[in-house]
């Protein structure tokens, strides 16, 4: 099951120079690519400011007809 935190370029820019890392580390924070305290909390920041967290559905998953 993949997860994404979408933000807008600002955000990711905040929590880049809060957190003084590079862009792609916080990319890598917000596509789940890493679990560290720091990226927990850049991902906690994240959706303090207007994040979308997003979860791909199960392939397998099905929807029953009515």
């Amino acid at each position: 099951m993949k997860k994404l935190i979408d933000v807008d370029s600002e955000v990711k820019k905040k929590i880049s120079r809060a957190f003084k890392v590079t862009p792609a580390n916080v990319s890598q924070a917000l596509r789940f690519k890493r679990n560290s305290p720091a990226t927990r909390a850049m991902r906690k920041m994240a959706m303090e400011n207007g994040g979308t967290l997003f979860i791909e559905a199960p392939k397998d998953m099905h929807h029953e007809k009515d």
